[in-house]
């Protein structure tokens, strides 16, 4: 489903330890009313599925830049959104594939592989969407949720 222009929630996750530790930053630019950005910390695959089922991600986001501004010659570029819809089970299979892909990779290079030394780019950060939620609730959901995070894991979602 692609979106230009529109305002849907989005969600950058970045790697620190794989899916052991991430950090999610809402896409929005805007400062929590205490004036630091809105996100957190999340630990562990149990935690991303708690995460990814309360804000009702149901996207992996690619954004590609379409050009320059038709509005002004100086003006800021724009971007088209594609959200790839998947149920959660499936955005942590795709997530987890990008590890073991990397992780291939690395393998091919130590062992001499010279033609893989492209594949040894390592997942860095990944952008998670919703497509029926606004920036202004997506972001509230994640607040509230790194706020009153589950102690107990629902299981029943992996």
């Amino acid at each position: 489903m692609k979106h230009t222009g529109e305002k849907l929630f989005r969600l950058s996750l970045i790697f620190q330890d794989g899916l052991a530790t991430m950090q999610a930053v809402p896409l929005n630019g805007v400062p929590s009313p205490m004036g630091h950005p809105v996100g957190g910390i999340i630990r562990g695959k149990e935690e991303l599925v708690s995460l990814i089922s309360h804000t009702e991600i149901d996207s992996i986001v690619k954004t590609r830049q379409l050009g320059e501004s038709a509005s002004s010659e100086n003006g800021p570029p724009t971007f088209e959104r594609t959200f790839y819809r998947l149920p959660p089970s499936q955005i942590i299979g795709n997530i987890e594939m990008h590890f073991a892909a990397c992780e291939d990779a690395e393998m091919k290079i130590i062992s001499g592989d010279e033609g893989c030394s492209a594949a040894r780019r390592a997942l860095v950060d990944i952008v998670l969407g919703s497509t029926k939620l606004s920036q202004s609730e997506g972001d509230q959901r994640t607040t509230d949720w790194l706020k009153r995070r589950p102690s107990v894991i629902d299981r029943t979602a992996l």
